[in-house]
Order: C-alpha cells, then structure tokens, then sequence
C-alpha cells in the first residue's frame, strides 16, 4: 500500500484506502478519522495527471506556481496596508532647532498633542513660533503594482499552461492576439479533455451500458458484435470563437466541403442534433401556417447574387458540374 493505493504484483490498483471520517474531524478518544476502510478499485475514479510508469498520485498543475500565487496575495495585501496607513496620516507639525526659539520659549515631549482638523480652505492660523505644516508623501497607492501583477499573472499561466485572459480577466489587445492565445491555450485544454474522457467518462459510460445489458434494458442483436456496445464517440467542447460571425461561417463552409456533418457541428455546440433537427421542423411548419418566411430556408433567400458568391458558388458545384 503506497500513498493509500494498494497494488498488485504488476502495480495495477486493487483497492483505495480511504478515511472513514475527514482528517480534520479526528475524534481524540475514539481515532475516528484514523480508521481507513479499503474500498474495490473497480469503483473508484481516480483522476490524477501522471508523468510516469508506476506513479500513483498526480501533481496538481499549481505546483510550479503556487509560491508565485502567494508571493502576488502577499505583494497585494503589503500595498493595501500601506495604502491604508498613507490615508491615516496627513501631516505633522515641524518644529525648528531649539537655538532657534526666543530666549524662555521651549517646547516639551510632554505637551498635550494638538488635533487639527482639515478642511477644505483652511488657513493654519495657530502655528506656534519655530513651527511648520509638514505634510507625508508616502506615494500610495503603488502605480507599479499593476505591472508587476500582470507580469506575475502572465508567468503563473505560463507555468499551468492557461490562458492569460482567462486568469486575469484582461481582455485587452487587438482580435488577431486574443485569437492566437486562444488557439495556443486550447492545445493544453484538449489534452486535458482527454484525460479526463478516458479517466472518468468512458469508465462511466462502458459500467452504465454493462449495467444496463445485464438488467435486460438492452436487447443485442445477433448480427452485432457485444465488444462493440459500448462504442461511443465523445466529442467535448470545441474551442469558441472570438466571432460568432466567423465561426458559422467556418462551419457552413466545412459542412460544404465534407470535412463536418452538421450533427457533429451541432453537438460541438452543446445541443442534440435530433432535438435541434425536430424543433426546426416544427418552428418552420408554425412559420408557413401564420404565413411568414423564415430566413434560414435557402429556399427564400431572396438576396441578389453578387459577382463573389457567383464564383463561390462555382467553386463549391461538383466536378462533373464543372467539366459539364
């Protein structure tokens, strides 16, 4: 048993040790939160970034920063206590050398403190003689402090391969870069997509059709082959676009060239191609009884061809259109 994970021989997991209480609700008299119950690997999801053959636990993407991450907490919460000290103090009162002073006039630390309350306009008429109005320049807030944050928050996604935007909030910058880190980003993003398919969704789902085979929820044919059941394509999320614009019509023109369907398209954005499919159907058939014209139907698109799409159109025709 390392690190909680019993292993056979060849290092596969057989079973995951795990407290029976949270650690942090030990029970001094009974040793609650001591008592590990050993639970049967097969139903255990172990999610976890592994680098290695035989490594049993992951590394969290926050290791290589997160030193980092507390230094700008700590920078941060250093500039609002100054920031805070700066708006307490105004101004102090400056006195001169004591040979300065008329002979029998002294000042004493133990002279009652003078409060004088600022306005505005005010005219500082109860000055003693050798004083002066000094006044604090603690250069609060820090002006700098936006930079170094950025530049820290810049490497903290260098080092968890994020996207910057996306951990500052900072959407600054023309299309051409926020679309180029976007692109860069979502590299990183898929191969996580993937772990965490293999790892968790298609564990899930191959149990789930198991479970539902052997409830009798599921008939197999006897021309299909059983290891074949539980195929499933699993399609997550698809990198968004920075346009809508440019995005429908990168896929209208990628459904036209055979390199998508239009159900993958639609699953890609988060839908059921059947539902979005049938609700279409009705929409139209509703739009035609109350008499209107729906712009989705090429059959009405009633808009001139110009000069452009006339040769995109003959790009698009297929070959023997095009010979012919």
């Amino acid at each position: 048993i390392v690190q909680g994970i019993e292993c056979n021989g060849w290092g596969k997991p057989k079973a995951y040790h795990v407290y029976r209480n949270h650690p942090g609700e030990i029970n001094v008299y009974t040793g609650l939160a001591l008592q590990l119950l050993p639970i049967d690997a097969q139903y255990i999801n172990h999610l976890a970034l592994r680098d290695r053959i035989s490594q049993r636990r992951g590394v969290s993407v926050f290791a290589s920063v997160m030193t980092r991450l507390d230094d700008v907490k700590d920078y941060e919460e250093s500039e609002r206590i100054a920031a805070k000290i700066a708006a307490s103090m105004t101004a102090y009162i400056k006195r001169s050398a004591p040979e300065m002073y008329p002979e029998g006039v002294h000042f004493s630390p133990d002279d009652p403190a003078r409060q004088l309350k600022f306005q505005p306009g005010m005219i500082f008429d109860d000055l003693g003689i050798g004083e002066d109005i000094g006044l604090f320049d603690s250069n609060r807030p820090n002006t700098n402090l936006v930079g170094y944050r950025t530049g820290q928050l810049r490497a903290i996604a260098a080092g968890t391969a994020a996207n910057y935007s996306t951990i500052s909030r900072d959407y600054d910058g023309s299309y051409s870069s926020q679309r180029q880190e976007l692109v860069e980003g979502w590299t990183n993003y898929q191969v996580l997509q993937d772990e965490f398919i293999s790892a968790f969704v298609q564990p899930v789902w191959e149990r789930f059709v198991a479970m539902a085979i052997i409830g009798g929820l599921i008939k197999v044919p006897l021309d299909i082959d059983p290891l074949s059941i539980n195929d499933a394509l699993f399609i997550p999320p698809s990198m968004p676009w920075i346009d809508p614009k440019k995005e429908s019509d990168a896929n209208v023109a990628a459904e036209r060239a055979g390199y998508l369907s239009g159900p993958e398209i639609i699953r890609r954005r988060g839908n059921n191609p059947h539902e979005v499919l049938e609700q279409e159907v009705r929409w139209r058939k509703k739009m035609t009884e109350k008499g209107l014209i729906s712009s989705a139907d090429p059959a009405n698109d009633t808009q001139p061809q110009t000069a452009q799409t006339a040769v995109d159109n003959t790009d698009a025709a297929p070959a023997a259109h095009r010979k012919r």
